[in-house]
């Protein structure tokens, strides 16, 4: 049977021990051929933008007899990823987790694949259930030479009360903050406030160009300046400034309903990279297939009007907090995110800190790289921070804008040489 039950965990049969190390392979890859194979087979761990050792996790374990053990290696990304929820969720409520081994960023077990990696061992409920899982975090003081289960049990702790929320392996002191600032604060998700990605156009080559163009377009035809916007891109922006690069978006977005027409000089612009490379049929030479225009960006962006007002504009991945507020209306490519909303002075302070840059990297930052983190919206929204009284805000805001005065950059020209 292709059910993952076919055997049923602690039934009379199955198998004493299931141990291995599964494919790395995400489910929507390749247009999602796995994703659609598997989507009706009866997964509890499935879910779209997972990977495929979820699945094997469930099948391994509905291999096992009563008192088997599953033990797997695999990349430890479930732990904390989006993705992975499913997984914990079956793990917390239908294994009985007994050890976890995380090699975090810090070790490569395997020479030929960029992955961090986990072991796993779970046994059905039957064995013991509820005493909690003995787990430790391979850290840089890892002796390759010394027994991995010497070192294992000098930083063992036990984890308890496993949910689907991320599963974070820490000493008591890591937890008891983990606990405090989740008592102390209120996720993202739950503030007034709103994540968005920053802007896809599908071919950065064509809509994205530069002072000197953007001049030549305006001084052409003062109209083109209504839809020339300055650009930030992840390699633009830093902790509290942001170095312009003179940069600039033609603003053809599905969402404006252009009339390509009545702007001629970027339409014959646009037209010298070729209509066949704009459209967007999914057609091999041309852009991912949408039902927008070829002049026109790949997504619709129907909450451009958030780019004008003040925002926290700040990349994905990096190896520090990157988090700027902006009053100067720049636009953000797609290797940035942006954050409105209220008392986004306070929280560009806060997300810049290093106690809140601790607790993000430490327990809320999903599936690590190397040296690196990601500031990723489903990871970053559900970090708990403390809502502050005007009195407390007001030292925050004082603080942020003496760090912005001391930042300053100049403003883009908005106007161009026709202005």
């Amino acid at each position: 049977s292709n059910s993952p039950r076919s055997r049923g965990a602690g039934g009379e049969g199955g198998f004493d021990v299931v141990i291995g190390n599964p494919p790395y392979v995400q489910l929507q890859k390749d247009g999602g051929h796995l994703a659609k194979m598997y989507e009706k087979q009866g997964f509890q761990t499935f879910t779209r933008m997972g990977d495929i050792y979820s699945l094997f996790y469930e099948k391994g374990f509905y291999l096992l007899n009563k008192k088997g053990v599953l033990c797997y290696i695999t990349s430890n990304k479930w732990m904390r990823a989006d993705y992975g929820k499913a997984t914990r969720k079956f793990f917390a409520e239908k294994t009985n987790p007994l050890l976890l081994v995380d090699f975090g960023q810090d070790l490569m077990i395997f020479e030929n694949a960029i992955v961090h990696t986990n072991i796993l061992m779970t046994s059905p409920p039957a064995l013991s259930k509820g005493e909690g899982a003995m787990a430790a975090r391979i850290e840089k003081d890892f002796n390759l030479d010394e027994e991995l289960w010497e070192y294992v049990e000098s930083k063992k702790t036990i984890l308890k009360d496993l949910s689907e929320d991320v599963w974070v392996i820490g000493d008591s002191t890591k937890l008891q903050i983990k606990r405090k600032a989740e008592e102390k604060g209120k996720k993202l998700k739950e503030w007034d406030i709103k994540i968005h990605f920053g802007i896809k156009s599908g071919f950065n080559e064509a809509f994205i160009v530069d002072g000197k163009t953007k001049d030549e377009l305006i001084k052409k035809d003062k109209k083109n300046a209504e839809i020339l916007k300055p650009i930030l891109r992840g390699r633009d922006t830093r902790k509290y400034y942001c170095n312009f690069a003179d940069l600039w978006l033609i603003c053809t977005f599905p969402s404006f309903e252009i009339n390509i027409n009545s702007y001629s000089e970027i339409k014959k612009y646009l037209l010298s990279f070729g209509k066949k490379r704009l459209e967007q049929t999914g057609k091999t030479d041309s852009r991912k297939k949408t039902g927008n225009e070829w002049f026109e960006t790949q997504d619709q962006i129907s909450y451009w009007k958030e780019f004008e007002k003040p925002k926290i504009i700040f990349s994905e991945i990096v190896s520090e907090p990157q988090f700027y507020y902006d009053e100067k209306g720049y636009y953000p490519e797609a290797t940035v995110f942006i954050m409105t909303g209220e008392k986004l002075k306070y929280l560009t302070g806060l997300l810049n800190s290093k106690p809140a840059a601790f607790i993000f990297e430490h327990f809320y930052a999903g599936g690590e790289l190397v040296g690196k983190y990601r500031y990723k919206k489903a990871f970053l929204q559900e970090l708990p921070i403390p809502v502050p009284t005007p009195e407390q805000e007001k030292p925050f805001i004082t603080l942020v804008d003496k760090i912005l005065a001391a930042k300053q950059t100049p403003s883009p020209d908005w106007r161009g040489e026709g202005g």
